[in-house]
């Protein structure tokens, strides 16, 4: 069973906020946790993960936390990085992502399919800052 996270009160809403405002998100990262007097600090990825919860949970939403296997399938591959089965094959054939066989069927580990959702998130964000920068131009239409 996966749990699923939410802040039930405004105040807890607004400190995460507050929070996650005072925190670049552009720059390394490390947590320190202390409980009992031990104290101990978390990596960057996990910090960040950590950090990236509380954003969601300050802006209203929920989180539900569960682990990712260390394999996935075609259509589960597909589906976290939020392309149809056909263009995620288009991509193994072109190079984009590493992938391997399985007698005849193709498998990705996880850790590749989060590296190609992030560089394709990372593309498709360049591109709409791209057009979005040509659209607010004073001179294209006279304005």
């Amino acid at each position: 069973m996966c749990p699923t996270l939410h802040l039930e009160t405004r105040a807890q809403r607004q400190e995460a906020q507050h929070i996650t405002e005072q925190i670049a998100s552009d720059q390394p990262l490390t947590l320190e946790l202390s409980h009992n007097n031990l104290k101990t600090s978390l990596s960057p990825s996990l910090s960040n993960i950590v950090v990236d919860l509380l954003r969601n949970l300050a802006q209203g939403g929920h989180v539900t936390i569960s682990s990712a296997p260390e394999f996935l399938t075609t259509t589960e591959a597909a589906h976290w990085i939020g392309v149809s089965r056909p263009t995620l094959m288009k991509a193994v054939r072109a190079g984009e992502i590493e992938s391997f066989k399985v007698g005849a069927h193709t498998r990705f580990t996880t850790e590749e399919v989060e590296r190609f959702a992030s560089t394709r998130h990372s593309q498709q964000r360049k591109a709409f800052d791209t057009l979005r920068e040509f659209d607010t131009a004073d001179d294209i239409f006279g304005d």
